[in-house]
Order: C-alpha cells, then structure tokens, then sequence
C-alpha cells in the first residue's frame, strides 16, 4: 500500500494540467463546430460546419475534429501560434480536410486568445491525389469533379542563395529561396535546405497562390565535413499539413502536438530519426542496364530513395525480392522534389520514394538510359532512418610529444604522401570495413581502418593508406546480427590535392575589439609544376584588410607567405562572442578543383588584458605577448618573453632548405635561440636534437625515417615557443619514389 501512495500523490499532481489541456482543446473544437459557414464565407447557407459538411459529403461521412497551430510558415520569434480547429471529414474514397482559425495561442500563459473564426485552408484527397480549394464555396463542385480534372500543383525553385558566401564550419549561414507557384490553383508547398547527411537541416511551409513568388529564409549550421552537399529544394506534399505519417506509414490527424513547442525546435528531430546516407551515386548514362545496390538492414525503419529524373533516363526501384516497387504499393509514398545545389547552383528534379517499414536485404535502384543525350547521368541517392550512423571520418596527422596522438589536418588531404584517417560509428557494428568510391559508386580501394591502435580512442577506426587522384567518397560495410548488410556512406566528399596551406599558429592568437591585429599564413606547392593561386581570408568578426588580391606562383616544393590585418570593432560583446574564425584559402587560377584551406580560431582580449594571459595590463611586463609567470629574468621590468636584452621573442625567420628527403641538413634562422634549445626542435611533434646552435641559428638533420610530405618545425624555449609558417617538405627517399 505504502508503494502505491508516491504513484496517487503524482498522479494527483499531473490531474489538473492534463484535465486543462482536455478542457482547452474541447472548447476549441466546440468553437469549430458551432461555426455558422454563412458568417465566415458569402454564398454558404446558415447551417453550422458540422452540419454543412454531412449535407455535402453525406450523412454516413466520419468526421474528426482536433486542435493545432495553423498550416503555413510560423514566426519562430513569437510565442503566439496560430490557433485552428481542425475537422476531417471521410467517406468512401474521399477525405476533406478544414483548417479554422480561431485565434493564438499564447505560450507563455498557456492560454488561448480568441479572435473571429476564418477559413485558413481547405483541402481535398482521393488515394494519392491533394489538392487546396481556394474558397469553402467551391468544395461542393469539387468534390464532383473526377480527379484528373483537378488542377495539378506546380512549384519551381526560382532561385536561391546563401550568407555569408565562404561560411565557415558550424557557422550559421542564411539562405534565401524563391518559390513561384506555376499551376492555377493555391499551393501548400516545403521549402528546404539540408547540408551534410540530413542531420543539419531547417525546412519550412508557405501558401503560395497562383502565379504568386515569395522568398522564404532558411538558418542552420554550415557543415564541418569537408565537402558537404549544400542543397535547396521544394517538395509539393501529398498529404495535409494536419496530417502526420506514424511509425506505421499512415496518415494520422494531428492533436495539437506542436503548440507547445519553441519555434526553436520547430521541425527538430532526435538524431535516431534522422536519414542517414547509404549510397550516393551519379550514374552515367549508358546503352546497357546499371543496378545500384541498396542495402538495407534491420535498423532501418523507413527508407527514403532519390531519382533524377531525365528525359531519355528511366530509373525503377527493386525490392529484395525482384518485385518493382509501384507508386501504388501501400507501403510507398512517392513525391516529386525540384532541388538546386546552393554550391554549385545546379538545378535537379528528383523522385523520391519513401517505403515505411522497408524489408531487409539489398533493394536495387536499375538504371537505363540508351535515349538519353550523350554525356548525361542521373543523380541516386538512397537514405535510412536509423540510429546507425557513420558519425564521423576526418583525415589526421600524429603529434608526438607529451601532448602526442592524432590531430585533424586542415583542408583537403595531401596528395602524393600516405593519409591517416580516423572514422567512428555511431550504434553502429564493433566490426566494420572502409572502403573509397568514386561519384558513380565504383570501389575505387578498400582502406585498413582497424581499432585498438595505439593512441586512437576505444570507438575510433583509424588506419594510413595512399590516396586516390580523383574526388572520393568513403563507404562502411557491416553485417548485421541476421546476417543482413550494413551499409552507410559518409557525406563528406573528398580530394587529395597537391597545395597546402598552413596558419602561423604559434603567432598571435588574441584579438583586442578595437585594434588591428596582423596574422601570416603560408601557401605550399606539392606539385611538379610552378602554380598560381589566388588567396582569400574570411572571418566570421571583423574586417580584413592588406591581403593583396594578385594571384600569387609558387614553384614546386616551395612555400610562399603573406599576411593580413583584422580588425574587429570595440563594441563587440566579449562574453557573447566565444572566439572568432578565419578561413585562409589558396585556389588555383588554371584549376579550380585545385584548392585547400585552413580554419584558425582566435580568442577575444578579456577587458583590460590584452593578450589574455589572466594579467591586467597595467600589471604585464608583456602585454602583448602572453606570460602569465611574468618572468623577468634581469629585473628590469620587461619581461623575459618580450625582453630583447634577454633574447626577445622566438621567432623563426627562414628554413634552408625547405625541402629535402631524409637525412637532410636544415639551418634553422630566427631570434631568441639559445644553446639550451639543442633539444627543444620538433619536427611534427617529434623532438630532435640541433648539431649546432646559437641565438640566431639552430642546425638539425630530419630522421631517416620521417615520412614524407610537408612536416612543422617547432622550437620552444623558457620564453616562448615558436613555429615556422613555411613547413619543411620531406621528400620520399630516393629508394622509395
């Protein structure tokens, strides 16, 4: 009994808020029912909603009333939802479906303010076919009408853009799409925007009437997988907006489930019902059939598939079995999505089939496409809803050192030297392998990716491997514990390239609001051949200025610096901006696929301390140089990090060489060395001893088993730590080319 007494006393508690919002949405729908037509619509007789619907659908049409906000786009700023009362009224082959708007409904009081009813939308459904009626006058003639003389809906993406132009990764960018609605009739239609593997997305919907353009505003958050798809689009829906597809596939009515929610979360999912990739692939069009294979597993719970749709292509999708999937199979809803990708701006039409409660095994997308024009191919894509998911893969480089283990590179990954990478699953297999495809799907290589390597998380597979020429993309194969495959594909698109750049991240990583402050950056040729670059630099704060727009040559295994100023205003919120964010870009002037980039983060000064080493200025020997001891070695007030009589601040000036295989002898140039650095160079994390060292130089030999490719030279000292903008390129020994 004492147990049953904690159970009485919450139940007790929940009562009067459940019997609240039972009341609420009764009154509403009391509302919505007692509406005379003829009030809210010229031409309606004075009979009541409920009445006037069984006199034109029939006395043994169902009807179910409900509650919710209104269809259409929501402000996401105001805590007032557009208040409706819902009806859906069915007979035989028929669904009519009113949206009255009653009002708002006030979050923040939890209560609903009530204003003169009105219609906000009428929709009609026969099996697979919607359609919006304009005025209530109309359903009547309608509903009469055969569906193939219902007016067709057609939406097209005009055109579409987005702010800033160079995002930044996790940057919230804005973009902007332009729908215009082509068809003679009004048109609920979803606007989107969807960057990476659908797990960034925000999406909206908007009434167009006809002939009508409108602009909708869609924020996320840019990717961080390089080489993320970017995509717009607009999909005309073939159910109401009051209707909602269950775990089952079936259409179910809604009950005022979004009334309450921030519009923050307004279209948020939990991750385990986002889509997750499982292949990508652009198919060229051929004479001869190409199956694209799908496999789904048992975690898959509804799978969505993307054709292209191209005159002269035909794509039909397969089951396990062989049967052909048609868009009348109760399990599938077929809907027709017009994209543009926001990179490229390159425009698509897509068929989507989305199958609720997909069977296990490899289904099959065929593809012919003997009448196509020469040189085209269609775009398949194919997703699972899924806790499976491949979480991450980014390309790393290994530090060693006290601080040792493996770091992300910037940009793309270097062409020419072996690539280590590092990929984790999320409530994925313990066992997986990797392999690397190229845009039509083909294997171009698997990769040994393996845990339990030294110095690698316990969830991580990480592995080296050479890397193929062309742009790549990484697939993870499994098998489930029915034996079933496991297939996932990573979004990021990748390409080896053979231009580096490098940030001077031992330089200045503070900036003060109010001052400029100067940062370097340096460009790297891998190649054979001399190449010219143009360069760029974006900060998410601030201005950039002194970065000269001349292309910029730079021969083979040689760098090239070059330096900008920033500049961020005084009035900036310190403690609202947590850092700020440069891209340094290099791109080829003759090839523009030939492009890199690197991502610096940089702190704001705190009030009063310039270089943010928790000392107030008008305390710091330094106040530009960070050193939090204040070591000040011959007590004459500077300190030493900043003190030219002690040394100054190490710099490096210069490498000579700056390329070399192994074994090679390099002199490094600078300030503020000392003969007690012999053992303070790093070489990519690795500690090497100097054979020679003085304040201004210090000569070192790479180890004979560095590996090749472009390596930092770090030297550290009691007074700082300096490294090299230029790298130095270890080329492959000569038994090794």
């Amino acid at each position: 009994m004492h147990r049953l007494l904690p159970l009485v006393a919450l139940l007790w508690t929940l009562w009067p808020a459940a019997a609240a919002a039972q009341d609420a949405s009764a009154e509403r729908i009391r509302r919505t029912q007692r509406i005379v037509v003829s009030t809210i619509e010229e031409g309606l007789p004075d009979l009541s909603l409920d009445a006037w619907l069984r006199s034109i659908m029939g006395a043994a049409a169902r009807l179910e009333w409900t509650s919710g906000s209104c269809a259409g786009q929501r402000g996401r700023e105001s805590s007032a939802v557009p208040l409706c009362g819902i009806v859906s009224a069915t007979d035989a082959e028929t669904i009519v479906t009113i949206g009255v708007r009653l009002g708002e409904y006030l979050q923040d009081a939890k209560a609903d303010r009530w204003r003169t009813p009105g219609i906000d939308n009428v929709f009609i459904s026969r099996g697979r076919h919607l359609v919006m009626v304009d005025r209530l006058v109309e359903l009547p003639r309608m509903l009469k009408m055969p569906t193939r003389d219902w007016p067709s809906a057609d939406v097209a993406l005009d055109s579409a853009g987005c702010l800033p132009r160079t995002p930044l990764p996790n940057e919230r960018v804005t973009c902007s799409l332009t729908l215009v609605n082509k068809s003679g009739a009004p048109t609920l239609a979803r606007v989107f925007t969807e960057a990476g593997d659908h797990s960034q997305a925000a999406e909206a919907r908007v009434e167009l009437r006809p002939g009508e353009f409108r602009t909708v505003r869609t924020t996320f958050s840019w990717p961080d997988e390089a080489g993320a798809a970017i995509t717009g689009g607009v999909e005309v829906p073939d159910h109401t907006p009051y209707h909602r597809v269950d775990e089952r596939g079936q259409l179910a009515l809604t009950r005022g489930e979004d009334l309450d929610a921030p519009g923050d979360l307004l279209g948020w999912v939990d991750d385990d019902d986002t889509a997750k990739l499982i292949v990508s692939s652009r198919v060229p069009a051929a004479a001869s059939t190409r199956a694209i294979d799908i496999p789904v597993d048992s975690s898959v719970r509804t799978l969505l598939v993307a054709t292209e749709s191209l005159p002269g292509i035909n794509a039909t999708l397969r089951r396990p079995d062989g049967a052909g999937v048609g868009d009348a199979d109760p399990d599938v809803q077929v809907s027709k999505v017009r994209t543009m990708d926001l990179l490229r701006q390159t425009r698509a039409d897509l068929r989507v089939y989305t199958i609720a409660r997909p069977q296990s095994g490899v289904w099959q997308v065929i593809v012919a496409g003997a009448a196509a024009p020469a040189g085209s191919s269609t775009l398949v894509r194919a997703s699972g809803v899924s806790p499976v998911a491949f979480g991450s893969f980014e390309f790393v480089r290994r530090q060693e050192g006290v601080h040792g283990g493996y770091f992300p590179i910037d940009g793309m990954p270097l062409a020419g030297v072996p690539a280590v990478a590092v990929a984790q699953l999320w409530n994925g297999p313990d066992h997986a392998a990797f392999r690397l495809v190229d845009e039509t799907g083909t294997t171009l290589k698997t990769i040994p990716l393996r845990k339990g390597e030294p110095d690698a998380a316990q969830d991580e597979f990480l592995g080296s491997f050479e890397l193929p020429i062309v742009p790549f993309h990484v697939v993870m194969d499994a098998v489930g514990p029915a034996g079933t495959p496991i297939q996932r594909q990573y979004a990021g698109a990748f390409h080896a390239q053979t231009v580096a750049v490098f940030f001077d991240y031992f330089g200045p990583k503070v900036v003060e609001p109010g001052k400029r402050t100067r940062f370097s950056f340096a460009v790297t040729n891998l190649g054979t051949q001399p190449a010219t670059f143009t360069l760029d630099a974006a900060a998410t704060l601030g201005d950039i200025s002194d970065l000269s727009g001349l292309p910029v040559t730079v021969k083979p295994e040689t760098s090239i610096t070059t330096s900008f100023w920033l500049a961020v205003p005084a009035t900036v919120d310190r403690m609202g901006v947590p850092e700020v964010r440069l891209r340094l870009t290099a791109i080829s002037t003759s090839d523009p696929a030939l492009a890199n980039s690197a991502i610096a983060r940089l702190e704001l000064a705190r009030e009063g301390d310039a270089d943010n080493d928790f000392v107030e200025d008008g305390q710091d020997n330094c106040r530009d140089v960070p050193n939090a001891d204040q070591r000040d070695a011959n007590k004459n007030g500077v300190g030493d990090a900043c003190d030219p009589a002690s040394g100054g601040r190490i710099t490096i000036r210069s490498l000579a060489p700056e390329s070399g295989p192994p074994g090679t002898v390099v002199r490094i140039s600078g300030t503020g060395f000392s003969a007690a650095e012999s053992s303070g160079i790093l070489l990519n994390g690795r500690p090497l001893r100097a054979t020679v060292a003085s304040p201004t130089e210090l000569t070192v030999s790479i180890p004979v088993d560095a590996p090749p490719g472009p390596a930092t030279v770090v030297v550290v000292s009691d007074t700082g730590d300096a490294m090299s903008l230029v790298p130095f390129i270890v080329r492959p020994a000569p038994n090794r080319r």
